[in-house]
């Protein structure tokens, strides 16, 4: 081979190309795409007749908690996947759908995957704005009218992702001041503590608000935490560890709230691992396409999703920028030897990075929210290693809360100063 065509740039034929290798991937990814664009043309499912009919009249809702619920002052509010309903003098008939729950003064907390009843004033959304995946109808709760009829199965991974989750949150509040735990509430977890709100128009404005959601970069530092732990603490051989990374990459992302972005991340970084016991290695572009078919497979409303557009908008443009980093061309490129230049090139290839996620989700920026900050593209050199760094303090601080309370008083002093950091 000519030492030309060794080191020559691939091109967007060849990104075609590497994807082509694999047929499997661009099938899955038609056939979610085919079953997202038949839910965006099929017209909506209408809730049954009876429900259409109680705009306004009070019924009881009994089934499933679809998500983490939300806490504000003075109550809450959860999707819940409904399975019965019964309005006021009338029997039960069954129902389907998701309706929005919104809770006054909750005097028993429910956690994702509950079965539960609520009663209150049922208000269709069907005059609303039509899109896959909103819900049927709203339904407002009084005070002491609902109830929690069981929880979720012990063996339902969903579970053990929201006990983590209860322990994260309470291991922040517990060490950390105020905000302060709002704010590590954020990155770690993705909640949206009231507290938050101080800070969030100026993280909007920064054009960093992405680090209070969790993202597909929360998954990668969570799996770089389990490795060092895995490695360097149980010291387990790296087999074990690519073995258990989809598990960890899971539990995260259900933990974080099972969103598109960090479902893409667990989906791709289980790709990887397995690609990586079987001895293969795939471009970034691969398992960034299987992930996409895969999650339009299980829910093809996804599509239409705004964090799922941007998740993917900002990777592929990532992998598009760095299609040149591949094995086969890094062996004939010499790297720089000294450390000042090791940090200068890392600096450009953050800045590089930086540029091209933003550069891709500006016309989504712009589209969603209306607004687009030029100074996110300095401020994310600096605010994602941060966040990254707050994440792994996070991590560490409930860890030793559940094993070592003495130990996690002294870890809350760097990781408050973390939070500081990440504030200013």
């Amino acid at each position: 081979m000519n030492s030309s065509a060794a080191l020559r740039e691939p091109g967007a034929a060849d990104f075609f190309s590497h994807l082509l290798r694999r047929p499997l991937i661009p099938l899955v990814l038609l056939a979610g795409g085919a079953f997202a664009a038949l839910s965006f043309w099929s017209p909506p499912k209408a809730p049954p007749g009876p429900l259409l009919a109680a705009s306004g009249r009070p019924a009881v809702l009994v089934g499933r908690v679809a998500g983490y619920p939300s806490g504000r002052p003075g109550g809450d509010f959860f999707p819940l996947r409904v399975r019965w309903v019964r309005l006021a003098g009338a029997p039960a008939f069954r129902g389907r759908g998701e309706v929005s729950v919104f809770r006054k003064k909750p005097t028993e907390a429910f956690a994702w995957g509950d079965s539960v009843s609520v009663w209150g004033p049922l208000v269709s959304t069907e005059g609303g704005p039509r899109g896959p995946g909103r819900a049927l109808a709203r339904i407002f709760v009084p005070e002491g009218r609902s109830a929690l009829l069981g929880r979720a199965s012990p063996w339902n991974p969903i579970r053990w992702a929201a006990a983590l989750r209860t322990r994260f949150h309470e291991s922040f509040q517990r060490h950390l001041p105020g905000v302060l735990g709002d704010l590590l509430c954020g990155v770690v977890l993705g909640e949206r503590p009231p507290g938050l709100s101080e800070f969030a128009e100026d993280f909007r404005r920064s054009g960093t608000y992405h680090l209070l959601v969790a993202s597909g970069s929360n998954v990668g530092f969570a799996l770089g935490v389990w490795w060092i732990f895995s490695r360097w603490v149980l010291w387990w051989p790296r087999r074990w560890t690519l073995v258990t990374a989809p598990l960890a990459a899971f539990l995260y992302a259900f933990m974080a709230g099972g969103d598109a972005p960090v479902l893409r991340a667990a989906v791709m970084a289980s790709a990887i691992s397995v690609g990586a016991l079987l001895g293969r290695w795939d471009r970034l572009e691969q398992p960034l396409f299987l992930s996409a078919g895969i999650l339009l497979l299980w829910d093809p409303s996804s599509l239409f999703n705004a964090g799922f557009q941007m998740s993917y908008a900002a990777t592929l443009a990532i992998a598009m920028v760095w299609r040149g980093s591949e094995p086969d061309t890094l062996e004939t490129r010499p790297g720089p030897r000294h450390g000042v230049a090791r940090v200068g090139r890392w600096l450009l290839d953050l800045f590089v990075t930086s540029l091209a996620a933003q550069i891709a989700l500006a016309p989504l920026l712009l589209y969603y929210f209306g607004r687009f900050s030029w100074v996110g593209l300095a401020a994310n050199m600096l605010a994602v290693p941060l966040a990254g760094v707050c994440l792994s303090l996070g991590v560490g601080l409930a860890f030793l809360d559940g094993f070592w309370p003495a130990a996690a008083g002294l870890w809350a002093v760097p990781t408050r100063w973390g939070a500081e950091s990440l504030t200013a």
